[in-house]
């Protein structure tokens, strides 16, 4: 499905405001010709958070996953979240009792 027709569902199931709406879609539109690198954080089998990169700014990816990281709760320096190739996938170990988050970095 189109990220438009997404959208579009999202509107009508009331999830969205039309103002956010017409936000995304203006975003999509402007974007649509780039490429993006998609991150996903996940713990156990639930996504934590899903966020699409412009590649041309890969270099913030360090400082994204810390800043992710730290919402979630958990504080990694981004010197130590560095992943130069793409896809990837990193598992963190982020308490003493063994939880791990998972990142994973795909286009």
């Amino acid at each position: 499905m189109k990220e438009e027709e997404i959208l579009r569902e999202r509107l009508k199931k009331g999830k969205i405001s039309f103002e956010e709406f017409l936000l995304y879609l203006h975003h999509s539109r402007e974007h649509k010709d780039q490429e993006f690198l998609v991150i996903k954080l996940k713990m156990k089998r639930s996504v934590l958070s899903t966020i699409k990169l412009p590649t041309k700014e890969k270099d913030k990816l360090p400082q994204l996953l810390s800043l992710l990281l730290e919402t979630a709760g958990y504080g990694f320096p981004p010197e130590s979240l560095c992943s130069e190739s793409v896809p990837s996938k990193m598992e963190l170990l982020v308490d003493g009792e063994g939880t791990k988050i998972i990142v994973e970095i795909d286009i």
